[in-house]
């Protein structure tokens, strides 16, 4: 078994393990085609594997994620299921699924297709960049 073709998804590389969440499926732009499925792949086996979904699966596509460590992953914002540019922030995990995170502080203006890096030093997500609400960068 092997993920759906898709578009617009998030897709990080921790060791030697390529996880893709999400993105547009080929059912056409709109939210019946968003997809909320994680994927990994493993580079030496070949193998794909299937991760569960949740309440705390991001329904998103265009999210930006950032990984953590060898396992640990977090994602913020993206288009939600109404196709609308969100705030959310989630955690993945590859041994319990995606939970959902609640950041101290501000967060980054609801955003889509932008670009996200986790600075291990000072313990911060850094979000630059993406859509808002309509074709303009908002940073």
């Amino acid at each position: 078994e092997k993920p759906t073709a898709r578009g617009f998804h998030a897709m990080w590389l921790s060791g030697y393990t390529i996880f893709i969440h999400g993105g547009q499926g080929t059912g056409g732009v709109g939210i019946s085609s968003v997809r909320s499925d994680t994927w990994s792949f493993d580079v030496f086996t070949k193998v794909w594997k299937q991760f569960g979904t949740s309440d705390a699966s991001p329904a998103a596509s265009s999210l930006a994620v950032a990984p953590l460590s060898s396992t640990v992953a977090v994602a913020f914002g993206g288009l939600g299921s109404d196709n609308s540019p969100t705030t959310d922030c989630v955690y993945f995990d590859a041994k319990s699924g995606w939970t959902k995170a609640d950041p101290a502080g501000a967060r980054p203006p609801r955003s889509a297709g932008h670009s996200a890096l986790y600075d291990n030093d000072s313990f911060q997500m850094l979000v630059s960049f993406g859509v808002a609400l309509g074709p303009r960068l908002p940073d």
